[in-house]
């Protein structure tokens, strides 16, 4: 076999699969100070429009990594990038590009003491480091923020009904106790008997400072009889994970018709005369009792204008209901005539 001059040997082509990745990349023209500017842009704008619609804290960070992916996916296509080394640079430009664009706007945050891109709520453009804890079994429910502050859930009541009936219970009221500001996102209503109850959407996008309230209605409405469960959910703009402010809900149901005359908690049956069913207080009932036990002390022992109905000075007819003759006083009537244009308001049916 003669031998082959070294100079004289066939050269071969090295295969792209053979270069190291790091001297791919550097000489990758997709792999740039271009690409990574235009990766930054993609992700600034990725921040502004998630925040400007109100997504929230991670919503807003989704779109700043997810923008600069599309952005480059773009521009190492331009430059004719392929394989490992296009999927290299997309990687490598979009994570460079997010952590420019969180550690910039984080810093200018702070530096402001609020969200610096329109639109964001509270101190944080991002999610702060450190998220929340939620706790909300029970009667009302809590959502335990930064040093911000703490959300709270009030658990309404609901009266018994038929089923079939729809009762309005009492509005669950949301608070906050931060120096900030959150915002009411969504409400939901969870659970086995979700489907029982209704929510309200007067606090959705509503924005509380300390102090500020806002009242969710709830209306019960029963698809079988028994004790119907469900758990209101209000989402609100604190920082992560957003499980809700949860406040229980407690229903009953009756299968037979309930008496439409029956009272709500509180109220009782007046019962100035047989059949009235007006609903008052306790303390109105006992009076109209012994309103009735005094009646023939209070009339005039010798008649008068209005016969052996006429009452003593000081003294004028209830009229609780047309024909009720018993004398009381002047203030005790106009109490009745005030229970009266109550009554429909103090009755479950």
């Amino acid at each position: 076999m003669s031998h082959i001059p070294s100079n004289e040997r066939p050269r071969y082509a090295v295969s792209p699969a053979d270069v190291p990745l790091g001297r791919a990349l550097q000489a990758s023209p997709g792999f740039s100070v271009k690409g990574l500017l235009l990766a930054i842009v993609g992700s600034v704008v990725g921040t502004v429009l998630p925040a400007t619609a109100g997504t929230g804290p991670w919503g807003t960070l989704a779109g700043a990594a997810l923008v600069p992916v599309i952005s480059t996916t773009f521009s190492t296509k331009v430059a004719g990038e392929k394989g490992r080394v296009r999927a290299a640079a997309i990687v490598l430009l979009s994570l460079a590009a997010l952590l420019i664009t969180y550690v910039g706007i984080s810093a200018a945050d702070k530096a402001t003491g609020k969200a610096v891109i329109p639109g964001a709520d509270g101190k944080s453009t991002f999610p702060a480091v450190g998220g929340v804890s939620n706790s909300g079994s029970g009667n009302s429910g809590s959502q335990q923020g930064s040093s911000d502050g703490e959300a709270h859930l009030s658990a309404p009541k609901c009266d018994q009904v038929a089923v079939g009936s729809t009762t309005t219970c009492s509005p669950a009221v949301m608070s906050y106790t931060g120096t900030g500001r959150i915002r009411i996102t969504r409400i939901e209503i969870t659970g086995a008997d979700q489907g029982d109850f209704s929510a309200g959407t007067e606090c959705l996008d509503q924005q509380l400072g300390q102090g500020a309230t806002c009242q969710v209605s709830v209306t019960f409405h029963p698809s079988a009889a028994g004790q119907r469960h469900a758990t209101l959910v209000v989402h609100q703009t604190l920082p992560p994970p957003d499980t809700g402010t949860k406040a229980l809900l407690v229903g009953t149901a009756s299968d037979q018709p309930v008496d439409p005359d029956k009272c709500i908690d509180g109220y009782a049956w007046r019962e100035a005369v047989a059949g009235d069913h007006v609903c008052v207080t306790p303390a109105t009932r006992d009076q109209t009792q012994q309103d009735n036990s005094l009646a023939a002390s209070r009339r005039s022992p010798t008649g008068g204008d209005y016969g052996p109905d006429t009452c003593l000075n000081g003294y004028v007819w209830r009229e609780a209901v047309d024909g009720d003759h018993v004398c009381v006083t002047p203030e005790t009537r106009r109490q009745a005539q005030q229970d009266n244009a109550l009554a429909a308001s103090r009755r479950v049916g």
